[in-house]
């Protein structure tokens, strides 16, 4: 089997999966064989879980006028 062909049946393949946790799992093994992201993995994740806090609301956000003000006072947070 030629490259072209063994990357169609592994793109069939992958269409064919629906359990998240087993694309998840694959989308890293990717991802750490390519080696092309600047973040790990893990920073990744933490990025995730950092958006997920903001969406709750359980973080204060500021605009750019008040946090440029706040250093400018040397806001000490």
């Amino acid at each position: 089997m030629d490259l072209a062909a063994r990357k169609w049946n592994i793109t069939e393949q992958l269409a064919l999966i629906t359990d998240d946790g087993v694309l998840e799992q694959i989308q890293r093994f990717i991802a750490e064989k390519l080696g092309t992201d600047d973040l790990t993995m893990a920073e990744l994740d933490e990025l995730d879980a950092q958006e997920a806090a903001r969406v709750r609301g359980d973080v204060d956000m500021y605009g750019r006028e008040d946090a440029m003000r706040m250093m400018r006072e040397g806001f000490r947070g």
